[in-house]
């Protein structure tokens, strides 16, 4: 017996889960009622209290009597079932008990003819009783309960918004609610009636009064005002991509979009019908964030032909006979194992994109591929960073991406496809109604003209409209084989438009016979793909002998087909259209949806076997699920809560695998699904939170970082858990860094006080979090030494605890902080090239170091070096989501472009910079870029906005942030000094040298002096100038820096009268040639 909070399968007869202790039930048979759509129609008779008081009660029974048989036969003619009658009030429901894809428009015509049909009856009640009735209308469409059997009453929000607009229409008036008008606006004339302040909603409904209903019109009309094109044009797009990939030996990016039902899954299957090739499939699963790389594991899994059987070294062989061709096999290889975990570690995000490219590469070197990508609005960013990737990066191999997605792909990546050489878009517009036709007549060989315009009519040139509207002609008989033709035995006169494709659907499915509706409802649960098994497992034991008798009819009907299987010995199977499994399960009520997501987990869990952890997501998404649809039945449901706290679990997995890989847009997603799945008292929350704390930072949202790392510590202060107080106080006072005005002195001593206690509880994780941060702002204080030190610390500690990703980041601090030192900048490179080689070091924390370490290449003179690295680091850092330190790098490249002498280039990415910086709100490396802008300004001659990016900087600074403290009194006195204002230049410039010369800065301490020199100089002072030029130089050629070096040396010949040895040196920033060239 399967336990409905856990998914623990317990033996028969036991009462109370082994794993949860929840009470366990009897099996569940399938749910009696039914989640759908459906329209009503609320009636009523106004000022009957004033006909009782005219007519004798004998009379009034018969005039009512009369009323209501009319008002009911105009209903059921339309196809509306009457539930019940209140008082004089009439309810009907249009979809009850059987879907149509028109029922809003037969009840707004019902309306409609209830109107006219009481005219006409007014007439005969003045005649026969000397009185009339009137009467008002509400017509509302929205999703209800139903029943499935005798009892069909309708119950839910849909029911109660009726009422109201029936109550709010005056006598006469017909009141449309806005879903109803929606799906009727192009077959009626209505004028829209100020909102209603209806009792007991929340906020007033939307009306539209009903002046007529045109007889023969759509409720929602085809767009004939759009170019129709058909799939020609396409195809033969498709094949110049293809063959262009051939003759370029390149990656060709080709995609389809389309609304649901257009014809892209269809086009791409007649596209790769009509290629001999390499073909590699995968899909999204549309459970929203969290499977981040789930189409490249289908994909290798049937590529590598693995099985669920496989031990992990047979998967290696597999996927190592895969990558043969490629130089790093072996490599790839790992990577791949990695990403299908059955690897010990778990690869970097960048790590797995290089690994599918060259995958890639060397299957398109020895025959061309096709990638065929389905779904990819549903995809995670970071996988749709991996098509671009791979998109961009291929090279001499001919491979087609093909991509196929809804339109809404354009609301997350508005610019997908632009700027690249090689990529294509096209949007898959509907059918003529030409092209309609025939295929109707390809689906129907002979079909009678007339059906096939009256099809085409119905399905709008949408291709899935077209399909599922024979197949239900056919399966109702309406239309039969008749010879080498068909005939139709029916009235097609009755079809309408649908207004969406679920509609259509959903009127399809509920003419299935009940059995096989209830196995396409099971399958559902899965997703668009499904297996067998899952099937079985959700079923009840009485009906599991059908299943596969079932799902072979479901096949027939072209509702699903057979598709693929993860699992060896497991059929698999997947539906015609997603649409499909959508309509299916929405039709399952919540109650019994939330067991069926946990049956299921139960059920993927046990196949899965050694590979369980290749399906955290996909079984922490359904218990997700399962509490969800527990809590919004009762919130204080301990179902729901016991399977909150599951997803937790496995959600927590996947986001700190994420999070090692250093993917901070999945973990940051994952993670936060996970947090408020457990009760808010709950331990279980601080590592999740802590996590958090620090993937918010890298987001540039510091307030909730902050709130999810005071919660983490309060968890750890209540439970007396020294480590995770320590590690949330260090987290926490990275983040206090960027928002707030504390000193770093205090928030280190601050940190540091917790180091004796950890100490003693020989926490090595902890200790390392602690030196990380402390190394760290021992650097922003100019002690490079000793952040050097603990910096090393952190990264040895954080090693042997296997903390794998703090190791990398705390290396790849170490060339930022040495840049800003006295170690020279040939030997800060050199050391950051050995380190950047370790194995452990992930693609985030390299392109960390190499951003940092761009610096000392431009110290160096080596410019050119400089700026490509820079770019292809900032590149990586932007594409993993971490925003802070994307806009924080900026400080880097403008400080290599004003030793360039490129005053223009610095302003520009240093203004950029700025901007993204302040919008996250965040002040600490603002405030030191605002300061390196002004140099550039100052450089460029616009010294009023010099002297404002200094005015802005000084505004933001924090107490001891020796940078920017002295930034902008360098920047300004330098400004002061163009505009004449000498003695307050040089009062900034000698307070600049006062804050540096007690640090290890060497190159800020040069940049203070070589500003107070071009003070004095202006000044005339040259014998100082000179003194404070030769302080300059000392300190520039012990750092290295050799463009600085020069310009201060060309500075000081020029100052003694030697302008020929400053003809050769351009311009730049801290030792440009005094007076100041343009």
């Amino acid at each position: 017996m399967i336990c409905p909070t856990c998914g623990h399968e317990n033996p028969e007869g036991q009462r109370f889960c082994g794993d949860c202790g929840s009470r366990l039930e009897g099996e569940t048979p399938p749910a009696s009622e039914v989640r759908k759509t459906v329209t009503i129609v609320f009636n009523d008779v106004s000022g009957s209290t004033a006909l009782g008081e005219r007519l004798d009660p004998e009379t009034l029974r018969r005039v009512m009597g009369r009323y209501f048989d009319v008002m009911r036969g105009v209903l059921e003619r339309h196809g509306g079932t009457v539930e019940k009658f209140i008082g004089d009030a009439v309810m009907a429901v249009f979809g009850v008990p059987v879907v149509h894809e028109d029922d809003a428009l037969r009840a707004a015509r019902a309306a409609s003819e209830m109107r006219e049909a009481l005219a006409d009856l007014n007439k005969q009640l003045e005649r026969d009783h000397g009185v009339t009735i009137t009467n008002r209308t509400g017509v509302n469409s929205g999703e209800v309960v139903a029943g499935t059997g005798a009892q069909t009453i309708a119950t839910g929000d849909a029911v109660n918004t009726a009422a109201r607009l029936e109550q709010g229409a005056v006598p006469g008036e017909i009141l449309l609610g806005e879903s109803t008008y929606r799906l009727v606006r192009d077959a009626v004339v209505a004028e829209s009636v100020p909102p209603l302040d209806a009792k007991g909603k929340a906020e007033p409904v939307k009306a539209w009064r009903l002046i007529t209903v045109h007889p023969s019109a759509e409720g929602i009309a085809r767009r004939r005002d759009i170019p129709i094109v058909g799939r020609r044009r396409e195809l033969r797009m498709l094949t110049e991509a293809f063959d262009r990939a051939i003759a370029d030996r390149a990656c060709v990016l080709f995609t389809i979009l389309g609304t649901p039902g257009v014809g892209k899954s269809r086009l791409v299957e007649e596209f790769l019908s009509s290629v001999e090739t390499r073909v590699l499939r995968g899909r999204c699963l549309p459970y929203g964030d969290g499977i981040t790389f789930w189409p490249l594991v289908e994909m290798f899994t049937r590529a590598a032909e693995l099985s669920d059987v496989d031990a992990a070294e047979e998967i290696r062989r597999k996927l190592r006979r895969l990558a043969s061709d490629d130089a790093e096999g072996e490599l790839v290889a790992e990577r791949l194992a990695q990403l299908l975990g059955v690897a010990g570690a778990t690869a970097a995000p960048e790590e797995t994109f290089w690994a599918v490219r060259r995958l890639f590469e060397s299957l398109a070197r020895t025959q061309p591929l096709v990638v065929d990508l389905d779904d990819i609005q549903w995809a995670e960013p970071t996988f749709v960073d991996l098509i671009e990737h791979v998109a961009d990066w291929t090279r001499d191999a001919p491979v087609l991406l093909l991509c196929s997605a809804r339109p809404d792909l354009l609301d997350t990546r508005p610019a997908w496809g632009g700027g690249k050489r090689n990529a294509t878009s096209i949007e898959l517009e509907p059918l003529s109604t030409d092209e309609t036709e025939r295929f109707v007549e390809e689906l129907l060989a002979g079909v009678p003209k007339e059906v096939a315009d009256r099809i085409a009519a119905v399905a709008e040139g949408i291709p899935l409209f077209v399909e599922h509207l024979v197949a239900m002609l056919v399966e109702d008989a309406t239309l039969v084989p008749d010879g080498d033709g068909w005939v139709a035995r029916g009235d097609l006169a009755s079809l309408a438009v649908p207004p969406t494709v679920t509609a259509l659907i959903e009127a399809r499915l509920e003419r299935l016979p009940p059995d096989e509706l209830v196995v396409l409802e099971y399958a559902s649960v899965e997703g668009k793909g499904f297996h067998r098994g899952a099937v079985l497992a959700l079923s009840s034991e009485a009906d599991r002998p059908n299943v596969s008798e079932r799902l072979t009819a479901l096949v027939r009907r072209d509702l699903i087909r057979p598709g693929e299987s993860l699992f060896a010995g497991e059929d698999g199977f997947a539906f015609r259209h997603l649409l499909i499994r959508d309509a299916a399960y929405a039709r399952i009520p919540k109650e019994a949806r939330a067991g069926l997501h946990v049956r299921y987990a139960a059920w993927l869990q046990a196949t899965a076997g050694g590979r369980e952890g290749e399906f955290d997501e996909i079984v922490g998404y359904h218990f997700e699920q399962a509490s969800r649809l527990w809590s919004e039945l009762s919130p204080g449901d301990e179902r729901a809560r016991g399977s909150g706290e599951r997803a937790a679990a496995r959600l927590a997995v996947a986001g700190r695998r994420a999070f090692e890989r250093g993917d901070i847009r999945a973990a940051s997603a994952l993670l936060g699904r996970a947090d408020p799945l457990l009760p808010p008292s709950s331990v279980e929350r601080a590592p999740i939170l802590l996590d958090l704390g620090v993937l918010h930072e890298r987001e540039g949202r510091y307030e909730e970082a902050l709130t999810a790392l005071r919660q983490a510590e309060g968890f750890g202060r209540a439970a007396g858990d020294i480590g995770t107080v320590a590690r949330a106080v260090a987290r926490r006072q990275f983040v206090r860094s960027h928002v707030e005005g504390t000193a770093q002195s205090e928030l280190q001593a601050e940190a540091e006080a917790l180091l004796p206690a950890l100490e003693q509880a020989d926490d090595q994780m902890a200790i390392a979090e602690v030196c990380f941060f402390v190394g760290v702002s021992s650097s922003w204080l100019g002690h490079q030494t000793r952040a050097i030190a603990m910096l090393e610390r952190a990264q040895e500690l954080a090693a042997r605890s296997g903390e794998v990703r703090l190791a990398p980041e705390a290396a790849s601090w170490i060339p930022a902080v040495m840049s800003y030192g006295p170690v020279p900048a040939q030997l800060v490179d050199d050391r950051w090239r050995t380190l950047r080689t370790s194995p452990s070091m992930s693609r985030y924390a390299r392109a960390f170091g190499d951003l940092l370490d761009a610096l000392s290449l431009a110290m160096m003179a080596e410019f050119d070096h400089a700026r490509t690295q820079w770019s292809e680091a900032h590149e990586v850092v932007t594409e993993l989501g971490d925003e802070l330190h994307a806009a924080a790098s900026t400080m880097q490249r403008g400080y290599i472009e004003l030793l360039a002498g490129d005053f223009a280039a610095a302003e520009a990415i240093l203004a950029e910079g700025e901007r993204d910086l302040e919008r996250q709100g965040e002040e600490g490396f603002r405030s030191t870029v605002q300061c390196l802008r002004a140099d550039a300004l100052q450089g460029l001659g616009r010294t009023d906005d010099a002297i404002a990016a200094t005015e802005r900087a000084e505004g933001i600074s924090f107490s001891d942030d020796f940078e920017t403290m002295a930034g902008w009194r360098t920047a300004r006195a330098r400004a002061l000094a163009d505009i004449g204002a000498h003695p307050n230049a040089e009062r900034f410039a000698r307070a600049a040298i006062d804050i540096v010369e007690p640090t290890e800065s060497l190159d800020t301490q040069a940049r203070a002096w070589t500003s107070l020199g071009y003070v004095l100089a202006s000044a005339g002072r040259t014998d100082e100038a000179l003194e404070a030029y030769g302080e300059a130089l000392a300190r520039l050629e012990r750092k290295g820096n050799v463009p600085s070096s020069e310009r201060v040396r060309s500075t000081i010949a020029t100052l003694r009268g030697d302008h020929t040895a400053a003809a050769s040196v351009s311009p730049g920033a801290w030792g440009s040639t005094w007076p100041r060239r343009s």
